[in-house]
């Protein structure tokens, strides 16, 4: 269970058990659109804050929501996610009385949107919104028993994909734009890993993000863009950390879309191109098993006109909110991973499951942390949300010896692992001599460091000591920094033989040789053939939806 910040609920509000159990029955099949009855409207801002229509003050736990917007002169389901309840203050700042905290996970076919209160000058519209927290007018928010489905969220896309330029957005409509003149915009769950959840018949909920709607993925697809829509401060994959400038585009190419200063996201390696090899004749004639059998699948998929692969893991895998999420492998970020380059944060997330697999079937005291949640841009953009996750984590694996992750500061991979006997965490950054800014971590880590002795009653009075200077491999100039952190991870395993300080552990300083690194390449194909394409693999998806596409 999360840990709450408040545990009081806000004054004057009346629980309304029986209000949100009616709405959550008669809103559970998808998106839906709202007659829009203006004397009906009126009556309801007229409601204060204790009539009956606020349904989430009856709720005592984070649950499933739809977000309602007038579009076009109707009420429509335009974003799904999470609403917390008993969240008051969201970014050190209390909420507005007729708002509750939502976490945004998808968003329809409107994400300009614009917000009625902003988080912050770097989100201002819905589709920056997604896995962000914000706050959302309480008598616009539908709760529901369950995530939205894939299959319904793909539905419903398909017939407003249709309808879509009947339905100007808010900003066609301040702007005074004809309706026939507002063009269709694709989903942007976007976000590579905004978290829905598909429910098959007779079997538990499955997470899936469909990159966008079925009918709408050549609109998005085509370039294979992998817009995080999340926000544009969130920070840069590894290919930028270098001043390395790669070859523009031939002219009349379009050119992949430019993100904010920070992202755990790649952008498109403008080198690739869907549905050509990735790799050489003679490179493939090289190179291993799993890489020339992923390959043709690949190739395979381009022929059917399928855009990336699907992975699904479970809460208990890395510790999240919902039971099933899900996260997308694209097909240009196997082009990076083959041809040895930037690791997006799905191939760390990757192998971060098989790390977990191989540790779990060995009973190996070793617990991981979602490298995605872990990242800089998630802890500037929501720190106590982290804190409270991290929290959780060390409670989770209390009798774990170690808990690693990969962290994406600005444009750049490391690996953390904390050592809560020795209370110690040591950093391994393959570019050691560059000076981080590792304070935002450090305050995290050590909040969350601090609330765990507290709760298990230990001795606060110490936090933990953090060892940004580790002595570890060294990367030579270029964007191999993901590479490394999955080999550190390896590494770090030895530290379980360890009796003493930590920082004895002595690790080689020396650049990885190109065998080091197909071999972490081979392995993690390996992972993705086995464990995720494979229909009895661990992390296959099994919701039609997303892989039909």
């Amino acid at each position: 269970m999360q840990l709450s910040r408040n545990t009081s609920p806000v004054p004057g509000r009346r629980s309304s058990c029986a209000s949100a159990s009616e709405a959550a029955k008669g809103h559970n099949d998808g998106p839906l659109l709202y007659s829009e009855d203006k004397d009906e409207d009126e009556d309801l801002k007229q409601m204060g804050p204790d009539e009956d229509h606020d349904t989430i003050s009856g709720l005592s736990e984070p649950t499933p929501c739809a977000l309602i917007h007038s579009v076009g002169g109707h009420r429509t389901e335009v974003a799904w996610g999470i609403v917390y309840p008993r969240q008051f203050e969201l970014h050190t700042v209390p909420i507005q009385a007729e708002c509750a905290v939502v976490k945004v996970e998808l968003v329809a076919e409107w994400p300009k949107l614009v917000l009625p209160f902003p988080p912050n000058d770097e989100i201002s519209k819905l589709g920056e919104a997604v896995l962000q927290r914000i706050q959302w007018p309480r008598i616009d928010i539908v709760v529901r028993s369950k995530q939205v489905s894939s299959q319904t969220v793909a539905k419903a896309i398909t017939k407003s994909a249709s309808d879509a330029s009947k339905l100007p957005t808010k900003e066609s409509e301040s702007a005074g734009a004809p309706k026939s003149a507002t063009k269709s915009v694709p989903i942007t769950a976007a976000a590579k890993s905004a978290t829905i959840t598909a429910v098959a018949p007779n079997d538990a909920p499955i997470t899936t993000a469909p990159k966008s709607a079925p009918n709408c993925v050549e609109n998005i697809a085509a370039s294979a863009d992998k817009i995080v829509a999340a926000n544009s401060r969130t920070q840069k994959g590894s290919k930028k950390q270098e001043p390395i400038k790669r070859s523009k585009e031939p002219a009349g190419k379009k050119q992949p879309k430019k993100k904010g200063a920070a992202s755990p996201w790649t952008q498109e390696n403008p080198k690739y191109r869907y549905g050509r090899p990735l790799l050489t004749a003679a490179e493939l004639e090289n190179a291993g098993h799993a890489i020339t059998s992923l390959h043709n699948y690949y190739l395979q998929c381009c022929a059917e006109k399928k855009k990336y692969i699907v992975a699904s893991y479970k809460r208990g895998h890395l510790l999240r909110e919902a039971e099933d999420e899900c996260f997308l492998l694209c097909f240009n970020d196997l082009y990076d991973l083959f041809n040895l380059d930037a690791l997006d944060v799905s191939l760390l997330h990757s192998f971060t499951l098989s790390m977990i697999m191989e540790t779990k079937a060995k009973s190996v005291p070793v617990g991981f942390l979602d490298p995605q949640m872990m990242s800089l841009s998630t802890m500037n953009q929501d720190r106590s949300y982290v804190v409270d996750y991290v929290t959780k984590a060390l409670q989770k694996c209390a009798r774990k010896r170690l808990i690693m992750f990969a962290h994406n500061t600005v444009g750049h991979w490391i690996l953390v692992v904390i050592i809560p006997k020795w209370r110690k965490a040591l950093y391994f950054d393959s570019q050691r001599s560059k000076a981080r800014d590792h304070s935002v971590l450090k305050q995290a880590l050590d909040e969350a460091f601090i609330s765990y002795c507290t709760l298990k009653k230990m001795d606060t009075s110490t936090s933990l000591q953090h060892v940004t200077k580790f002595q570890c491999h060294q990367q030579p100039p270029g964007h191999a920094c993901g590479f490394y952190v999955i080999h550190h991870m390896v590494k770090a395993m030895e530290l379980l033989s360890m009796q003493g300080d930590p920082e004895e552990f002595e690790v080689m300083t020396n650049t990885l040789g190109i065998n080091d690194l197909q071999a972490i390449r081979e392995k993690i194909c390996s992972f993705i053939l086995d464990q995720v394409i494979s229909a009895k693999g661990e992390f296959h998806c099994r919701n039609p939806g997303p892989n039909q596409i």
